[in-house]
């Protein structure tokens, strides 16, 4: 009995010595030491949360010890998982997905991707399939191994296989009975024309040759650039594109008329590398530097604004690019 008492004296006098600085906050809340109570807020506040945001606006970004929040109030809030906002490494917030559907995320459906507790994307419930199920869904070819054949495609021999984004490879097809054509000493780099009794080719130092259903007849350009790109309108309007080498020899814009080739005068200084047309008042060239020109039958201009190096041009219509 008199340990046990002992031992109940110990305990009464340690439990004594124990005081705590929290603070009541009077509505059943207690913050702790070195905080002060924001009842109408229901928060305990540090008194860095004040320095934090003297002389800030209202949800303008805060920092305390290196940690970015925002100002609430009067006080910084550290960001955090949970509190709505899309922050530092988070991918999420709740149900804030960054403007993210399940199509962003590879998907062939837009719904069902959700947010899970530690601000990653929940992809779980995303429907549609993707490239990579092994399953053939969305506007997908094939999806992994594939029973198509170059014979199934439209070829006469050679293998497919499924690229990495599902479509397929057709490197190793080929097709039979093609007749090499003799095109009069032209190395060419381009064909077009109008139809299939009035076609060109053209390519190295300024050559082109043009075919009239029988046979490929060498036509005088008068340039020695070499030419990248033909469109034919009809038999009496082509256009071709010449290559710039210098500042001496600038890339170049010709015409034929039906009869010859020539120079397109007036046009804007640019490094043109392809062409195509919709009609004789709507033909429009593409540049590496100068955006797309297109012609009116009257005059050049810049058509709107690409902000991007082009390298090709085509279009079902003026409209439709």
């Amino acid at each position: 009995m008199v340990r046990a008492s002992w031992l109940l004296m110990v305990i009464a006098v340690a439990t004594s010595c124990v005081t705590s600085n929290a603070t009541d906050c009077g509505d059943g809340t207690t913050c702790p030491a070195g905080s002060q109570c924001d009842v109408d807020q229901g928060r305990c506040l540090r008194p860095e949360q004040l320095v934090a945001c003297e002389g800030k606006d209202e949800q303008e970004e805060c920092e305390i010890d290196g940690r970015l929040g925002v100002c609430r109030i009067g006080a910084c809030e550290l960001y955090f998982c949970g509190d709505g906002l899309v922050r530092n490494n988070e991918a999420c917030d709740g149900v804030n997905l960054d403007g993210q559907t399940c199509s962003d995320r590879g998907f062939y459906a837009d719904a069902g991707l959700a947010c899970d507790t530690s601000c990653k994307f929940d992809e779980s419930a995303c429907g549609g399939g993707f490239c990579g199920d092994d399953i053939v869904n969305g506007s997908e070819l094939c999806d992994g191994q594939t029973n198509k054949t170059c014979l199934s495609i439209g070829f006469d021999g050679g293998s497919v296989s499924c690229d990495e984004s599902c479509g397929l490879t057709i490197r190793d097809c080929s097709r039979f009975g093609w007749n090499p054509e003799a095109l009069n000493s032209v190395v060419a780099l381009a064909v077009g024309g109008a139809s299939a009794l009035d076609h060109w080719a053209v390519g190295l130092s300024g050559r082109a040759t043009r075919w009239e259903g029988a046979f490929w007849n060498a036509v005088p350009t008068h340039v020695t650039n070499n030419l990248i790109a033909v469109w034919g309108i009809a038999p009496d309007d082509v256009w071709v594109v010449g290559e710039g080498t210098s500042s001496a020899n600038p890339a170049v814009l010709l015409w034929f008329n039906g009869t010859q080739w020539s120079t397109v005068t007036g046009t804007p200084a640019a490094n043109f590398v392809d062409i195509w047309a919709a009609g004789p008042d709507a033909v429009y060239a593409a540049t590496s530097g100068s955006g797309i020109q297109t012609w009116n039958g009257v005059s050049w201009s810049e058509l709107g604004a690409l902000n991007r190096e082009a390298i090709a041009i085509r279009g079902s219509g003026p409209n439709d690019i």
